[in-house]
C-alpha cells in the first residue's frame, strides 16, 4: 500500500547495474529503500543515532554520509557485486555509530562502550549467524550484511584519517 503512494520508497532490483549507466546509484542508493517499513526502520535508526552521538551531527555530517555512502557502494561493487543494486541507509546508519560512539567509549563513557558493543554484535550475528527472518519479511528484501560491516569498517578508516591528522597537527605545533 505505502509503496504506491511514496515511490520513492523502493528501487528496481535491475541487475544489469553497470558504473557507466548507472553510476548515480552508487550515492543514491542509500536514499532509497525497499518498503515504507524499510524507510522506517532507516529514519527511527537515524533519530536513535542522534539521541546517542549529537556531537557528529555538525557541519560536516553531509561528508560523512557522503564518504560513507560513496565506499559503501564501491566495497559492494567490487567486493560484493551479488549484493548490487543495494537500497537503504542501515549500512550508512552502522558507519554514524561508530564514528560517534568508538571516540566516546575509547575515553571511558560505558554508555557508549554498550552502544558500540550491542551494535557490533547484532552487526556480526546477521554476518555469521542470519538475519531474521521477520526483519527481511518487515523490509521486503535481504538484509545486507555484509554492507553493514563495509559501514563500520570504512568508519574506523576515517577515524584512524582524523586521528592520524590530528596528531600530526600537534607535532608541527609542537
Amino acid at each position: 500500500m505505502f509503496e504506491m503512494l511514496l515511490p520513492i520508497f523502493w528501487l528496481d532490483a535491475d541487475s544489469s547495474f553497470t558504473l557507466a549507466k548507472e553510476g548515480w546509484r552508487l550515492f543514491f542508493a542509500h536514499l532509497v529503500h525497499l518498503n515504507f517499513y524499510h524507510a522506517l526502520l532507516n529514519i527511527s535508526g537515524l533519530w536513535l543515532c542522534f539521541a546517542l552521538c549529537p556531537e557528529i551531527f555538525n557541519r560536516f555530517l553531509p561528508f560523512k554520509v557522503f564518504v560513507l555512502a560513496l565506499g559503501i557502494s564501491l566495497c559492494l561493487w567490487w567486493l560484493s557485486p551479488e549484493m548490487m543494486p543495494y537500497a537503504g541507509f542501515s549500512a550508512v546508519l552502522y558507519g554514524l555509530f561508530v564514528l560517534g560512539l568508538l571516540p566516546k567509549a575509547y575515553k571511558q563513557d560505558k554508555e557508549a562502550l554498550f552502544a558500540l558493543v550491542c551494535l557490533v554484535a547484532w552487526m556480526l550475528w546477521q554476518l555469521l549467524v542470519a538475519p531474521l527472518d521477520a526483519e527481511e519479511q518487515l523490509i521486503g528484501g535481504e538484509v545486507a550484511s555484509v554492507a553493514h560491516l563495509y559501514g563500520c569498517v570504512l568508519a574506523l578508516i576515517l577515524l584512524f584519517f582524523s586521528w592520524t591528522e590530528k596528531k600530526l597537527w600537534r607535532i608541527m605545533r609542537g
